[in-house]
C-alpha cells in the first residue's frame, strides 16, 4: 500500500463524516423517543377518559312493557308482550330478565336493571309448564306512574 492510499484513507475516515453519523444516529434516537412519548401521553389521554355512567330508571321499552301488562290485567307470556308491546321477544332477557338468577344477575351488571330485578314485575310458570307468564307489581304500577309523568 502506498503512502497516498494511506493517506485518502484517513482522509476519508476523517472526522466530519463520524460527527455527522454520530448527529443522525441522535436524530433518529431523538424522534423515536418523542413518538413514543406522544402515544404514551395519548394511551394516558384515553384512560383518564371519563367512565360513561349507566342510566338510572327504566328504559324506553320496559315502560311500554308495563303499560302492556297493567292494560290487560291478566298474565300475559312472552309472545304475547312482544305483540301488544311493539318490542323484540329476544331483548325481553334484557328487559323483563332471565328465569336464570345468574343469568339475570350478570345481565343486569352489563346491560341495565330487569323488571324482574326491580320487582316491577311477577313471574308466574303454570304448572303444566307451557308458557312463562308475567304480571305487573304494585311496585311496578308506581314506576309506571313515575316513568310517564316526566
Amino acid at each position: 500500500m502506498s503512502t497516498v492510499e494511506s493517506k485518502v484513507e484517513t482522509a476519508v475516515a476523517a472526522t466530519p463524516v463520524k460527527k455527522s453519523a454520530k448527529k443522525s444516529v441522535k436524530k433518529v434516537a431523538k424522534k423515536a423517543s418523542k413518538k413514543s412519548s406522544k402515544k404514551a401521553a395519548k394511551k394516558v389521554a384515553k384512560k383518564a377518559a371519563p367512565v360513561r355512567e349507566k342510566k338510572s330508571g327504566l328504559r324506553k321499552p320496559q315502560v311500554r312493557i308495563l303499560q302492556c301488562l297493567a292494560k290487560s290485567r291478566k298474565p300475559l307470556s312472552r309472545k304475547e308482550i312482544s305483540e301488544k308491546a311493539p318490542c323484540d321477544v329476544a331483548y325481553l332477557v334484557e328487559w323483563i330478565g332471565a328465569h336464570d338468577e345468574q343469568v339475570r344477575a350478570k345481565n343486569d351488571k352489563k346491560v341495565m336493571m330487569s323488571l324482574l330485578s326491580l320487582k316491577a314485575v311477577k313471574f308466574a310458570a303454570l304448572e303444566d309448564g307451557s308458557a312463562a307468564t308475567y304480571e305487573i307489581t304494585s311496585t311496578g304500577t308506581k314506576m309506571l306512574a313515575a316513568a310517564t309523568s316526566k
